[in-house]
């Protein structure tokens, strides 16, 4: 399952200023957590107060997508 966007393979990948998870796509696996190079992923229940607000930044990404 690829959970994850932009792809290496779509012509915004290089320039994108983070990659998104996909909140539809997404079963929890936490694969991603661990595959982070940076810390930046974190499971739903353990996201830090100051980050909350990305939760919807994450889903607004798949859904401006999904209405194109």
């Amino acid at each position: 399952m690829n959970a994850i966007g932009p792809h290496p393979d779509d012509r915004e990948f290089r320039a994108a200023e983070q990659l998104y998870i996909d909140p539809a796509k997404c079963i929890d696996c936490e694969a991603c957590v661990e595959a982070c190079p940076v810390g930046a992923i974190f499971a739903a229940d353990r996201i830090p107060p100051r980050w909350k607000g990305a939760i919807a930044l994450n889903a607004a990404y798949f859904s401006e997508r999904r209405n194109d």
